[in-house]
């Protein structure tokens, strides 16, 4: 009996200690290497826009998250958001909407108070979730399976990506009604969306 509590004792240390390099990779991943620009500025294509230095695609490696804006104006720019990875190549690119139709107003400074808030908040820090796919995301994943949701990835793909010490998830806005959960599959040598819908390209 005593030979039995002090294994289980162990095992508890053991869960515990994993447990807590665990929690200190996530803060070395979220706190030192996430670096946010909240100032326009000219990127290297001649395009303006925000930018966020973060690992994504591989840990420890800095990919580029990219909030472009084009236009001269916020109140009628259009914004696409990318992401360009370590070593220089773009691998997503996504439209994105800002202002929702129902805070269209005539107060134009308002209006643009508004985007201007979002852009400050796109790149905040609990947008992004270490491991990429978690017990609750993967949880969702089995309810949204047994109620019929389609999901461009496959099970094995899904599988892959529990749990990846090495990468994590970004979720963002598409428009006033939908957001979307990517990650970078090393499996499949892409952005995939962790929701339900297409894959992200």
């Amino acid at each position: 009996m005593r030979t039995e509590r002090a294994r289980t004792d162990s095992l508890r240390q053991a869960s515990s200690l994993a447990y807590g390099k665990l929690l200190r990779e996530r803060d070395s991943l979220f706190v030192q290497h996430r670096t946010v620009d909240h100032k326009l500025k000219r990127l290297g294509n001649g395009q303006l826009g925000y930018t966020c230095v973060m690992p994504f695609s591989m840990r420890s490696l800095s990919d580029t998250f990219v909030l472009e804006v084009a236009g001269p104006d916020l109140l009628s720019a259009v914004f696409t958001f990318r992401i360009v990875d370590w070593r220089g190549q773009e691998i997503h690119r996504a439209p994105v909407e800002l202002l929702r139709t129902e805070e269209v107003m005539e107060d134009e400074r308002l209006q643009r108070c508004a985007i201007e808030a979002r852009i400050q908040a796109f790149f905040q820090s609990n947008r992004f979730a270490y491991p990429p796919i978690g017990p609750e995301r993967d949880r969702q994943h089995a309810r949204g399976l047994d109620r019929g949701d389609r999901y461009a990835i496959s099970p094995d793909e899904w599988n892959a990506l529990r749990f990846d010490a090495h990468t994590c998830a970004f979720t963002f806005p598409v428009d006033e009604a939908s957001s979307h959960t990517i990650a970078y599959s090393a499996k499949m040598k892409r952005v995939v969306r962790l929701d339900a819908g297409p894959t992200a390209r």
